[in-house]
């Protein structure tokens, strides 16, 4: 199918699929009592899906699928794209009894790993967190980073985009390992954003530029993951 073009639409356009998510089975199991998943909270249990696919699978890839979620605006899909832990400013030293000195999931995008090297200076970040065995979280935020999960997987330059000719390796510090790295599903973010986070500007014509942030990406990732979240 053609493109679509986001200023063809004056609002968030509604598709009959648009609450219709790619789940995994069977749900991951658990045992610990106070899981978010035996909550009580009516509404909660209501939107919330225990088996939603988190991240992007190999089978994801194939162009029945990105007919469908060209549908949806960046970062929730592919609309107007050709078919060719912590989060953002990590900032530790000084924080270690609030935060913790270790970090095990790192949850980014192209332009917060790169930008936040100058925003979050002065409060003493020098790198992305880098411990050994972490975990790295991709937010799929628009074709940008896509430009950098390539060059980041070959292990060569940006080939195209802001980011071109950087190294994305040279920003994870050695820890890049293909097998902890992670990008999350589009059908993820759109499933935080409609059934948790949804803003009322959906409405109004700068709809294509609302989305939840960064850090309840990272929030709500964890409530599906995590039997507790603190």
């Amino acid at each position: 199918m053609p493109p679509l073009s986001k200023k063809d639409f004056k609002k968030l356009p509604q598709w009959d699929f648009e609450d219709v998510y790619n789940q995994d089975a069977p749900p991951r199991q658990t045992t610990c009592a106070q899981s978010l998943r035996n909550s009580q909270d009516e509404s909660f249990r209501k939107a919330f899906l225990p088996n939603i696919r988190l991240f992007l699978h190999k089978d994801n890839i194939n162009m029945s699928e990105w007919n469908r979620l060209s549908h949806f605006n960046n970062p929730f899909g592919f609309m107007e794209y050709k078919y060719d832990g912590r989060m953002n400013g990590a900032a530790i030293t000084g924080y270690e009894e609030d935060v913790g000195s270790r970090t095990s999931v790192y949850v980014h995008t192209a332009h917060s790993i790169t930008t936040s090297l100058y925003v979050f200076r002065k409060y003493g970040y020098i790198s992305a967190p880098h411990d050994e065995s972490i975990k790295y979280v991709l937010i799929p935020e628009g074709m940008r980073d896509f430009n950098w999960l390539e060059g980041l997987i070959k292990g060569e330059r940006v080939a195209g985009g802001p980011y071109i000719n950087r190294r994305p390796r040279t920003y994870y510090s050695g820890q890049y390992n293909e097998s902890r790295f992670y990008v999350l599903h589009q059908d993820f973010l759109r499933y935080v954003r409609n059934r948790f986070i949804k803003s009322p500007n959906l409405n109004a014509t700068s709809w294509a530029i609302v989305r939840p942030t960064n850090g309840a990406f990272a929030l709500f990732l964890a409530l599906h993951t995590c039997d507790t979240v603190s």
